[in-house]
């Protein structure tokens, strides 16, 4: 099955599979055991930011390299979409209760833009443009 996410959906992608504690703190927060629900919590509370979330998780993905736990990161959309998340905060208006909370997008779902190799050799230069 075939999903098409916008470039904001993309973003809401790191804590999925983040594998071992990352001491990057801010106030005492340990970024990478946040579960979706806590880390969208604190955003609310304004504990954190997206834009801290998600460099941390991005640290955590390269201090881990070696577990090859993704094909495809996308750095500059993720801080990006960080970035207007925050910007959307400070706006004030209401948003989703998830709002700015990073996710994982699995190789096998469609991203304009992002290569979709479904794990597959084959599929190695593969890059959907919707």
């Amino acid at each position: 099955m075939c999903r098409h996410l916008s470039r904001l959906a993309r973003f809401v992608w790191a804590t999925a599979l983040v594998l071992y504690p990352l001491y990057l703190t801010a106030q005492g927060t340990d970024y990478a055991n946040l579960s979706a629900s806590e880390a969208a919590r604190l955003i609310r509370e304004r504990k954190i930011n997206s834009r801290d979330l998600v460099t941390a998780l991005l640290a955590r993905i390269d201090a881990d390299q070696d577990l090859h736990a993704f094909i495809t990161v996308d750095r500059e959309g993720a801080l990006k979409a960080a970035a207007a998340a925050d910007d959307a905060r400070s706006q004030s208006i209401s948003l989703p209760a998830l709002h700015g909370v990073p996710i994982v997008i699995k190789d096998n779902i469609h991203v304009a833009s992002l290569p979709n190799t479904a794990g597959t050799p084959a599929l190695r230069n593969f890059v959907p443009n919707q």
